[in-house]
């Protein structure tokens, strides 16, 4: 009974809102009902949210736990619907029995269109205990059949000398009674052959790294699954032609506090302990590092961020297993690079990010900013756990690439170069448009985390965007003071419509001491909202632009919340730079 009482304690730990993966519906715990529990695999088809041009669409299908409900998939059925209605494919012919933990087949679909947005409804045909069955995308109760919706792009990702990445990604080595995420190798191909996106970092809980293939609750002292996860990374990227997939790790870690926070490690060698808030020790919420100690571990080629640092974990998660906030002493520590500000989706923890980055940076503190999709699985839609035991829901953030780190004049499948460029900062963040920036003084030029003493300097912005992301919005050049007084916006303007490209330069007088410039910009996504509804593209800034350029209106930014900045909102144009710092010793 004591260890009943103990597992059921563990269990219930679990039972806490807020995942962000595959829905895992096999688990109960007594005596609870649950709405959604049934005596079959987790089945669920899969898509990338966009295809690059010229390419096939790699559609995923997954079947999870036919260990403990073995099914005979016969075959499955693909219809494509265009503008035109629904056109059937050839069916996909299986005819096999599938008893194994993990199934999965991306299978490539030739393009129903060169260009355009479409919808894959994928019927699965199995039998399973005699009886033949079917379900279209998914067999989750509670949530209705809908489509893939996939849109096939006709240019690539905005940017040129620029390498597009996912920091934030799990695999499925993420997997517990809550949650699972996307065989590697798919995610992999989701990420190459469709998304358009250089590289992906693999980054599974530390907590889960742990365990024993299969068995969430018991650690493995061998760490069969984290050596598994290194090999298979390895193995993938000696293949070449593919995404490079950065070996990584988010580490659960103490705060200055002593709660929970997260860190994203990139590159390092082992494995790094933090089982803290992984609800695996009764009653013990401690983990084994605090941010200093992480810090101290990390081989010099790799790097450690500061994961959704502002985001409000649910007053459950705080009380069971002690999660918090980063704190001002932690992100200040030497070595953590940066912020991940944005996660998913532009929501509030992303807009505190920005005033807390501001903060730091007029204190002198030169930490960087960068994105993930924070995706488990989910190439297309967030499908996952609303209530455990009670609800499921959708929603259209946190889906692969969607939140992209771009690092700058660095080669496709360079580890070593990606990884200097993220740690130098010399990257930009993006839901969608391209922003690049530099600095020239006195036949001298700094790009982006980059240095430069001058008294008087020229600014450089280009800018571009897609029909995809729509056409430039607007753009923002800023300037803070260390030392000194709130950031000033130096200048404002609204494109309103301009062709996908621009440039723009503003030369600049500097008082002496150290002043950093960096820059923003939005596009007006494409008469569709992150939903797939149509609505009418919003004003780019919170207030009108009467005027083409507010050049030397000097006005002080309080809040830094984008203008088209909603709880759902994914797919809103805006790209940001880290910053460019001029030194100017003039007295």
């Amino acid at each position: 009974m004591l260890l009943d009482l103990y597992s059921s304690w563990i269990d219930l730990a679990w039972l806490l809102p807020g995942a962000l993966a595959y829905a895992e519906m096999h688990y109960r715990w007594w005596p609870l009902p649950s709405r959604y529990f049934r005596k079959e695999p987790e089945i669920l088809a899969d898509a990338p949210r966009r295809v690059e041009p010229g390419r096939p669409l790699p559609l995923l299908l997954l079947v999870k736990d036919a260990h403990r409900y073995p099914i005979t998939l016969e075959r499955v059925t693909v219809e494509v619907e265009t503008g035109k209605g629904r056109q059937a494919l050839p069916d996909i012919a299986f005819g096999r029995e599938i008893s194994d933990h993990w199934w999965h087949r991306t299978v490539m679909l030739e393009r129903p269109l060169p260009s355009g947005d479409v919808s894959l409804w994928v019927t699965f045909h199995y039998t399973i205990r005699g009886k033949s069955r079917t379900c279209t995308t998914h067999n989750l109760r509670s949530l209705k059949p809908r489509p893939l919706r996939v849109h096939l792009a006709g240019e690539s990702l905005p940017g040129q000398n620029v390498v597009w990445g996912d920091l934030h990604v799990h695999t499925s080595y993420t997997e517990d009674m809550m949650e699972f995420g996307a065989p590697l190798e798919a995610t992999r191909q989701a990420a190459t052959a469709a998304i358009g996106l250089g590289f992906v970092c693999a980054t599974d809980h530390s907590y889960d790294l742990d365990d024993l293939p299969g068995d969430w609750r018991t650690p493995d002292p061998n760490l069969t699954k984290w050596r598994t996860s290194r090999e298979e990374i390895a193995a993938l990227n000696a293949q070449g032609q593919g995404a490079l997939v950065v070996p990584g790790e988010e580490v659960s870690v103490r705060n200055a506090s002593g709660r929970n926070v997260h860190a994203l490690v990139l590159g390092h060698p082992e494995f790094l302990p933090g089982s803290g808030d992984g609800a695996e020790r009764l009653l013990k919420t401690r983990s084994e590092l605090d941010v200093g100690c992480l810090s101290e571990r990390l081989s010099p080629g790799s790097i450690t961020l500061a994961a959704h640092p502002y985001y409000r974990f649910p007053l459950i998660q705080r009380v069971l297993i002690g999660r918090g906030l980063w704190e001002d002493r932690d992100v200040q520590h030497p070595g953590v690079c940066g912020l991940q500000i944005l996660n998913g989706r532009l929501d509030e923890g992303f807009s505190r990010g920005v005033a807390e980055w501001r903060s730091l940076l007029l204190r002198g503190h030169r930490k960087f900013i960068y994105a993930g999709s924070d995706a488990h699985g989910n190439f297309n839609m967030y499908r996952q756990i609303r209530t455990p035991f009670v609800s499921l829901e959708e929603r259209r953030t946190n889906v692969l690439g969607t939140c992209r780190t771009g690092v700058l004049n660095v080669q496709p499948g360079d580890m070593e170069g990606i990884l200097a460029g993220l740690k130098a900062g010399r990257c930009i963040i993006s839901t969608g448009p391209f922003i690049n920036m530099s600095i020239d003084a006195e036949g001298r030029t700094a790009g982006i985390g980059e240095t430069i003493q001058a008294s008087r300097v020229k600014v450089n912005l280009e800018l571009s965007s897609s029909e995809e992301f729509g056409p430039l919005a607007g753009f923002r050049l800023l300037r803070g003071k260390v030392g000194g007084g709130p950031e000033e916006l130096l200048e404002e303007a609204c494109l309103d419509g301009e062709p996908f490209q621009a440039r723009w330069e503003g030369t600049y007088e500097l008082e002496p001491g150290t002043t950093y410039f960096r820059a923003e910009v939005e596009s007006c996504p494409s008469g569709r909202s992150p939903t797939g509804e149509p609505e009418p593209c919003p004003e780019p800034y919170p207030e009108p632009c009467p005027e083409r350029s507010r050049r030397g209106s000097r006005r002080t930014v309080e809040w830094a919340r984008p203008a088209r900045t909603r709880p759902d909102d994914a797919s809103a144009g805006l790209a940001m730079t880290n910053p460019i710092w001029v030194e100017n010793p003039t007295a």
